[in-house]
């Protein structure tokens, strides 16, 4: 072959693979915008079959301002959701953010106005954000030198003359304007929430779990008091749970807030920015806030009401935080003698394994206190059914194999419940 010909082919191959990088690149914007609408849906288009099922209309919020979803600021750089607080002398705009970087975050800042239509100058800053329950994390792929989750803020001096900003945009000093990324702004006010109202934050997963799934976690834990549920998750979560028909007496309301993140392989980041995500956007909404997965179940052991638990271990609401431990039952363990396929899981299961590094919150963000109680697995647990060979534990050992049978006090009330219809 002519050196000639050598040489267009190198130029071709070159071609060819930035083309493909382009490809690729816009791909994955068009994947994020995509998966964005498929929540909103299109605007001006109802969507289908908007009055086949009624009994969703009073069940499924989407409350605390607009929906978040990933946007990219850059290569770099993607924000997910974004607060306006007032303080004292000035007003602020905080979002959550991760990226892959190293160096400084080199960014201008501007407050978005809607009435009237006015842009302000802000000024940048940013932290590091840090995991809320540290212990709880040990199945990610973390690495500190490169994927770093941030919290960024745009702060005025000053507090404007105009109603609350609508939205933010941050910019990097290297970009001209026609790059900016407008992020909805959640109007954050610290009220004081109603008394005894709990919430939990299910957190993004990408384990696949069924109807019935969803139909055991939602009706235990409205037995125990609880009828808000916040879920971090994909299309095919939403999918599932908006063809659940939940009986509208029983006043269940649950938000569906979309997860498109990034970088699929951070776990522990990931749960990290949702949970801190949740935390603000229902402040001042919620007295409690629970932070669950779908197959842990938070199980009060002698009085069956969560909100009755904690007042006598707290009469007087100063602890911001509560710790529970989290008993694994096993899977591989087999069902117990007197029960059958049929049942649900956290029926069958008795045998658990305890792990005490693995530690569930719930936190009272209302209150300004750092103070925090560990309770006792024998006053309140957190049941986690799951494979045990993900954690690498001895079976077989009989400090592994310990027997817990507080759910089936439940079983019978769980049966006799309207709260879904199946």
């Amino acid at each position: 072959m002519k050196k000639y010909q050598q040489l267009l082919l190198v130029i071709l191959s070159v071609f060819s693979f930035s083309c493909l990088l382009i490809y690729r690149h816009e791909y994955n914007k068009l994947r994020y915008v995509l998966e964005v609408l498929n929540f909103f849906g299109t605007p001006g288009v109802p969507a289908p079959n908007a009055t086949a099922c009624p009994s969703l209309e009073s069940s499924f919020r989407f409350e605390r301002g607009p929906l978040p979803t990933w946007q990219r600021l850059n290569d770099y750089l993607y924000v997910y959701s974004a607060y306006w607080e007032k303080l004292e002398g000035g007003e602020r705009i905080k979002a959550f953010a991760v990226g892959v970087m190293s160096e400084k975050l080199n960014y201008k800042c501007f407050f978005q106005y809607e009435t009237p239509p006015v842009i302000r100058t802000g000024e940048f800053s940013f932290s590091n954000l840090g995991f809320k329950n540290r212990e709880t994390f040990h199945n990610g792929n973390l690495n500190v030198n490169k994927t770093k989750s941030f919290v960024l803020y745009c702060k005025s001096q000053e507090t404007s003359s105009y109603s609350a900003p609508i939205g933010v945009t941050f910019l990097h000093q290297d970009m001209d304007q026609n790059n900016q990324r407008f992020i909805p702004v959640v109007n954050f006010k610290s009220n004081m929430p109603l008394q005894n109202v709990s919430g939990i934050c299910v957190m993004p997963n990408d384990s696949q779990f069924n109807k019935s799934t969803y139909l055991e976690f939602l009706n235990f834990h409205k037995l125990i008091g609880i009828n808000n549920f916040i879920v971090y998750g994909s299309f095919d979560h939403y999918n599932l749970l908006t063809s659940i028909q939940i009986d509208r007496s029983n006043h269940i309301k649950i938000t569906i807030l979309p997860w498109n993140y990034p970088y699929i392989s951070e776990t522990d980041m990931m749960k990290s920015i949702a949970e801190n995500d949740c935390i603000t956007r229902f402040r001042g909404l919620l007295e409690n806030i629970i932070i669950l997965e779908w197959n842990k179940f938070l199980v009060p052991r002698y009085l069956f009401n969560l909100s009755k638990l904690l007042n006598e271990l707290d009469g007087g609401k100063k602890m911001s935080k509560f710790v529970f431990q989290t008993l694994l039952f096993c899977l591989e363990f087999k069902d117990r003698v007197k029960s059958n396929t049929s049942m649900p899981i956290i029926f069958r299961k008795s045998r658990f394994i305890q792990l005490k590094d693995y530690q569930v919150p719930l936190y009272r963000p209302h209150l300004e206190t750092s103070s925090v109680q560990k309770v006792r697995k024998d006053i309140i647990g957190v049941h986690q059914y799951a494979h045990c060979q993900d954690y690498k534990l001895r079976l077989k050992d009989k400090k592994n194999d310990l027997l817990d049978t507080t759910m089936l006090k439940y079983q019978n009330e769980f049966h006799k419940s309207q709260i879904l219809l199946m």
